[in-house]
């Protein structure tokens, strides 16, 4: 193993660290305990308990980037990378917008009709697509975040064309659907509390 490569490689420095704690207890193998609380301890992202934070400290680690770019990316992602796209689409949706986001994917929950959200799927699958000159002049001129999504190409949720719960009711009663009496309650008459006749 290329110990060489610890202070430059994370998962080179960890492997050396476990294959020391092995050599010092030769009765550990790979799944005991102890060796497991060590994975996770070097894992750790909590700088007072994170073994790696600890390495990084003694200088035993090369640093890629600083603190000031760190904390420059937290709040300006890179603009050639889909970060930029997605945490800017991320800030147009707002909390109450945003079913769920991946590295290549986001879902955004749209206001439908009636009861039904219409969720939109945006992938991302490039890491080098959709930067920001690719993309902010699509944002720029939309006059809504549906606008973006539409010319971004993000697909509609399998419930966009599916009627409000009244309006598919109203359907079903006037179509002469089974189950349905005269008032729209099921076929034994409970379902609203009443004592529909049945038809």
């Amino acid at each position: 193993m290329p110990h060489g490569l610890a202070s430059r490689l994370d998962w080179v420095l960890k492997l050396h660290l476990l294959q020391r704690k092995r050599q010092q207890r030769p009765g550990l193998t790979w799944a005991a305990p102890e060796i497991k609380h060590l994975d996770h301890l070097y894992s750790s992202l909590d700088p007072a308990q994170g073994l790696y934070w600890a390495y990084e400290e003694l200088g035993a680690v090369e640093r890629v980037v600083s603190e000031a770019e760190i904390e420059r990316f937290v709040h300006e992602p890179p603009e050639d990378t889909r970060a930029w796209t997605r945490a800017t689409l991320l800030r147009l949706a707002g909390p109450d917008g945003v079913e769920d986001v991946d590295w290549d994917a986001i879902r955004f929950r749209r206001a439908g009709r009636g009861y039904w959200p219409v969720v939109r799927t945006l992938r991302l699958d490039d890491p080098l697509g959709f930067t920001r000159s690719a993309v902010e002049g699509v944002i720029r001129d939309a006059a809504t975040l549906d606008d973006v999504l539409d010319a971004l190409h993000a697909t509609p949720s399998v419930t966009e064309n599916t009627p409000p719960l009244d309006e598919w009711r109203a359907r079903a009663i006037s179509a002469g659907s089974p189950g349905y009496g005269r008032s729209g309650g099921c076929a034994h008459g409970r379902a609203n509390g009443g004592t529909d006749d049945l038809e």
